[in-house]
């Protein structure tokens, strides 16, 4: 059975995750928004700090788990990688159910394959779990440092809130033309 979800577990070194921490942390760091409107605080939807990478050791990393996800499972028309966000989540930081499209954008390009690499050791926090909505089979193992996990930008997923300690992870999309 193909799952709706790739996932790499451990597929990156501790030397890589910490050199992508370290990449992440040179970077000016800013409070994380959202790209459709809200009603209310958008703390209330999310809520972390985040810094954007460009970096060509990392492309080529995420470039090699898109298209080995693409290819495994999805068959997407996806060629653009864009910048990378770094992602620090403190006590108290979240990140309520979302997809990753922006179906309300006028671009020729929509997001098609969302990653999330797991940066932080899980013995690092608390809380900060990375769930998919309505997915079967249920994902596990993700906490596993230096994982890698793709699928469809438009699956609703979320990080729960952090009860304790820190959890860095890194977020890219691979874009492609406009969903038809």
């Amino acid at each position: 059975m193909r799952n709706i979800w790739q996932l790499f577990e451990g597929a990156l070194s501790d030397e890589d995750c910490d050199k992508i921490i370290e990449l992440g942390k040179t970077q000016k760091q800013e409070d994380a928004t959202i790209f459709r409107n809200v009603s209310g605080n958008a703390d209330d939807v999310r809520k972390s700090k985040v810094s954007w990478i460009i970096d060509p050791w990392l492309n080529d990393y995420q470039n090699y788990f898109f298209k080995v996800a693409n290819a495994n499972a999805f068959g997407f028309a996806a060629d653009l990688l864009p910048d990378a966000q770094f992602t620090t989540y403190n006590e108290g930081d979240h990140y309520t159910w979302h997809y990753d499209v922006n179906w309300e954008a006028d671009r020729g390009y929509d997001r098609k394959l969302s990653m999330v690499i797991q940066l932080s050791d899980p013995k690092d926090y608390e809380g900060g779990i990375f769930e998919f909505e309505e997915t079967l089979p249920k994902l596990e193992n993700f906490q596993t440092r230096g994982s890698v996990l793709v699928f469809p930008s438009y699956l609703r997923h979320r990080v729960t809130k952090i009860t304790k300690g820190e959890r860095k992870s890194l977020v890219n999309w691979l874009e492609g033309p406009r969903w038809k």
